[in-house]
């Protein structure tokens, strides 16, 4: 976390193991843990990004290329202690070469205000299973 904004930011994923080609849901929760009311202002329509990182935790892939978002000023108010609650369906694998191993999901949210980032979650991707 930077410049001093109070959020705490968390990640889930439905899963920790996916095959080749299923989309990943990740849950996205971020908290003002602050006790006063907190506006972040944004650029754009996107209020969070996620990465795709190797198991060196390199980066590979990031959601937001490729995508076009409202350039506007756009801002979210949380009250105090108000979490809000965001699910992406990313199917990584439509857009970037993966391969079976092990990887990280990591998302961060920038605002003006500052960045917060969430902690690397591992998940692992496997082959097809054949029938």
């Amino acid at each position: 976390m930077s410049n001093k904004i109070q959020l705490k930011l968390e990640i889930l994923t439905d899963k920790k193991v996916y095959e080749i080609e299923e989309p990943i849901r990740i849950k996205i929760l971020l908290k003002n843990t602050s006790n006063d009311k907190l506006t972040l202002t944004f650029r754009s329509a996107k209020i969070v990004d996620i990465n795709l990182l190797d198991k060196n935790k390199k980066l590979i892939k990031r959601w937001s290329e490729g995508k076009f978002f409202a350039q506007m000023i756009n801002d979210l108010t949380l009250e105090p202690n108000e979490t809000v609650e965001k699910t992406i369906t990313w199917n990584v694998f439509r857009e970037t070469l993966v391969t079976p191993g092990e990887y990280y999901i990591e998302v961060f949210v920038k605002a003006f205000q500052g960045e917060v980032s969430s902690n690397p979650i591992k998940i692992s991707i496997i082959n097809k299973k054949t029938n």
